[in-house]
């Protein structure tokens, strides 16, 4: 990391901060009611990650519902509600890219890249109309022409009527869809989020290393969002030369959409949720909070992070749409996102995890 940590941090780190965080928390200096990293990731998994997947899952069985509908009367028009459907979907699996992990990519069931399988395989997908799977025959039809993506091909990729082959497929995509989103509910709500809310030591000793792992995920999307659905297709990994095709959602040209709400999803985590702590409520930060809000130091963390915040949302918000045309013809608008995007990285990753005592940790991110 090439920013340093900000001018407080070492002094608090000196002044005790790793016993002020622990599980029972000494109460922030303006707040009566003590916030512990155990409340937070109790937050985070039982206020957003389980209704987060029930909600995907339920999106989901109503996409497969208004498909097999409109292959059954594929009406001028019928396919408008499908692909409305889709967007719903897809939009609440993006808000769910923190916690992809644990039941997402376990093994042997592997449901995630089920459901959000890349690169898809465009070919592939063209061989199997051919002979289209089936509700019952698409287990046997690889990750890369199944799930959200394949759904998007078959429904914007497309002029040709909705009949036939391309129907078929559809049903049995949206249908093994909503299959795999129920087992990924499922499997947090009779046992994944009881090992994080409890550990036991499997798969994380303590709340500490949960809380870390769940706080290392946070940044690593917002790494994710500048390096891979920002910088890949503005072409950062191909010599400047732009890759407009790496763009997510590239069919229904909601890349920007995407990007939207994996930023809109970190806010919660850090602000809290329904009366509920976030980030925000721990008292390292909820302190430093008090101290900008009697006009101390403008490099207050949490001040800072909430400014940076705001930055790159709204430089996310200033690219014109399609990003696959932005890369190209607005590519100040695109670099001063991934700018912005850096800022509120190293705001996190430097700032907020030295301030936490949570060492950063390499490797995650989804790779898009």
């Amino acid at each position: 990391m090439s920013r340093t940590l900000s001018r407080p941090l070492a002094a608090l780190a000196l002044a005790g901060l790793a016993g002020a965080l622990s599980n029972a928390c000494e109460p922030a200096k303006d707040d009566a009611v003590a916030v512990s990293k155990g409340a937070v990731v109790a937050t985070w998994v039982d206020a957003i990650a389980v209704p987060g997947h029930r909600a995907f899952a339920d999106a989901a069985a109503t996409l497969a519902g208004s498909a097999e509908a409109a292959c059954a009367d594929p009406s001028d028009g019928a396919f408008d509600g499908v692909r409305d459907d889709w967007r719903i979907a897809r939009d609440r699996w993006q808000g769910l890219q923190v916690f992809a992990f644990g039941p997402y990519d376990a093994y042997p069931a592997r449901l995630g890249p089920h459901i959000d399988f890349r690169p898809l395989r465009v070919e592939r997908i063209e061989e199997r109309l051919a002979d289209p799977p089936t509700a019952e025959t698409i287990d046997d039809t690889s990750a890369a022409q199944r799930g959200l993506p394949a759904i998007e091909y078959l429904l914007w990729a497309a002029e040709a009527p909705w009949v036939g082959a391309r129907c078929q497929y559809l049903v049995a995509a949206t249908a093994d869809t909503a299959r795999q989103a129920e087992a990924l509910y499922d499997a947090w709500a009779d046992g994944f989020a009881a090992a994080l809310t409890a550990p036991e030591g499997d798969p994380y000793a303590d709340t500490a290393a949960v809380f870390a792992a769940l706080l290392n995920r946070m940044g690593d999307q917002v790494l994710v969002l500048r390096d891979d659905k920002l910088g890949r297709p503005l072409g950062n990994r191909a010599g400047g030369v732009p890759q407009p095709e790496r763009v997510s959602s590239p069919f229904s040209g909601r890349a920007l959409d995407d990007i939207r709400v994996v930023l809109d999803s970190l806010w919660p985590l850090y602000e809290g949720v329904d009366g509920r702590p976030g980030l925000a409520g721990l008292p390292a930060i909820s302190e430093r909070r008090s101290d900008a809000a009697e006009g101390g130091d403008p490099d207050d963390v949490d001040a800072a992070f909430r400014a940076a915040y705001a930055e790159a949302r709204a430089a996310i918000d200033a690219i014109p749409a399609p990003l696959a045309v932005a890369v190209v013809e607005h590519r100040a608008a695109v670099e001063q996102a991934i700018a912005a995007l850096g800022r509120l990285q190293t705001l996190l990753q430097a700032d907020i995890y030295g301030l936490l005592g949570v060492e950063l940790a390499f490797g995650s991110g989804d790779g898009d």
